[in-house]
């Protein structure tokens, strides 16, 4: 495997953990923890072994199943795992016949597995474990995904059966109580920020300015990730510095832009002033096709610091300017974003006729989308603000003619799109 590339790097420690896991011989469950960086490098250590470049002789099989319903959840992974093993391998897998299933969902999860190992073997094909990579697209339940994990664990004998999960390192949702579970929890531990320097001090030329403002962003960025502003605002100076005097205003702007997204949450009015800086650098380049866009960009921004603050009028009025902004740009679909964010602003200010003005104004776009671009926009949240605002009395009359209007739009069914709206973007 590959030593000198720091991404591969991280790769084969990976590896090593892994083999730690299959070392033990009472792990069945590993659960890796990491970062959103380091769930990328778990996601190609996955991809590489589900291939034929993969370097163990494990057969790593991956169930995006979403965790809703705990008490039916091994029987429907039991009919995912069927219907991805049969298209496994080349179709090598198509002829396996798994027990049927029992009553107990996750006994019946388990024999499959066992069954699945036996069949590989008695092919031929060299097998030392079957892996199942549980990576649910959803999870309803965090208590009760923890409680699913061990009690799989438990119920797996068969050493050559092994289970793969991933947690967040900021929002944990196992905790293993019993010394004697068979969940092997690892810290992935990647330094994946140490890793990204390394790729560029690899890349070279930091004495020039292509190297020095790489360096030097990469550095502002890994700050930011650490949650070390005060370092991200230093580093961030040095990049604009270089950016500034080769004339790379787009490069000046990413990093203003980057350091207000950094703010945003912790000090929403050192964010909008960072990106109020990097509005008004794009706006000075009106000849450049990307000036407008990149000006959209920093306004929604601005409008989202202001949300934080609690100043839902500024909020609005930056919305709505940036909704013209949006149009002016030919982009229906940040237009739409931001009537239908102006008015929900201007309702949480008190001025109820604008948000109402703002509303009709979002749903007016989506009647200029064609359909493709209109049933994959929020024209869905706006319609379920508008109904929201009829509850009101002056409104209550408009009811049923916002309802007649979003079911020719999107559909009979709209409204299962609603539920609550997004605010930030």
């Amino acid at each position: 495997m590959a030593g000198c590339n720091p991404m591969m790097e991280r790769v084969d420690r990976l590896y090593e953990q892994w083999v730690d896991f299959i070392d033990d011989p009472t792990a069945r469950v590993l659960r890796w923890v990491v970062d959103i960086d380091e769930l990328q490098v778990v996601e190609t250590f996955v991809g590489v072994e589900s291939s034929d470049a993969g370097q163990t002789a494990d057969l790593f099989v991956r169930l995006t199943l979403p965790f809703v319903r705990p008490d039916t959840f091994a029987l429907e992974l039991w009919n995912e795992l069927v219907v991805t093993a049969k298209g496994a391998e080349g179709g090598a897998l198509a002829q396996w016949k798994p027990p049927a299933p029992s009553r107990d969902g996750i006994a019946a999860l388990v024999s499959a597995c066992s069954s699945l190992v036996d069949y590989v073997r008695r092919d031929g094909l060299p097998l030392d474990h079957l892996v199942l990579v549980l990576l649910p697209s959803a999870v309803s339940e965090t208590s009760a995904w923890g409680t699913w994990l061990e009690t799989m664990g438990a119920a797996i004998a068969d050493a050559s059966v092994r289970v793969m999960v991933t947690d967040d390192v900021d929002a944990p949702f196992v905790s293993p109580r019993a010394p004697t579970t068979k969940i092997r929890s690892v810290r992935a531990d990647l330094d994946m920020a140490g890793a990204r320097l390394e790729v560029s001090a690899q890349a070279g030329g930091l004495d020039q300015p292509p190297g020095a403002f790489r360096h030097a962003f990469t550095k502002m960025l890994n700050a930011i990730a650490a949650r070390d502003l005060s370092t991200a605002t230093v580093v961030g100076a040095e990049a604009m510095k270089v950016a500034a005097a080769q004339g790379w205003w787009q490069l000046s702007v990413a990093v203003l832009f980057g350091l207000g997204s950094g703010h945003l949450t912790s000090s929403p009015t050192t964010a909008i002033d960072f990106f109020g800086r990097a509005e008004s650098l794009a706006g000075a380049q009106p000849q450049d096709p990307s000036s407008r866009t990149l000006q959209i960009k920093c306004r929604l921004g601005m409008g989202s610091c202001a949300y934080q603050a609690g100043a839902f009028a500024k909020a609005a009025e930056l919305y709505a300017a940036t909704a013209a902004l949006a149009r002016a740009d030919d982009d229906a679909r940040t237009e739409l974003d931001c009537r239908r964010l102006a008015s929900h602003c201007f309702d949480r200010a008190g001025q109820t006729r604008e948000a109402w003005d703002a509303g009709l104004a979002a749903i007016e776009v989506g009647v200029r989308m064609d359909r493709e671009t209109r049933e994959s926009s929020t024209l869905a949240y706006a319609g379920a603000q508008q109904l929201e605002l009829c509850r009101r009395r002056s409104y209550g009359h408009y009811r049923n003619g916002i309802e007649r209007t979003m079911q020719e739009l999107l559909g009979p069914s709209w409204q299962v799109h609603g539920a609550p709206s997004p605010v930030a973007t």
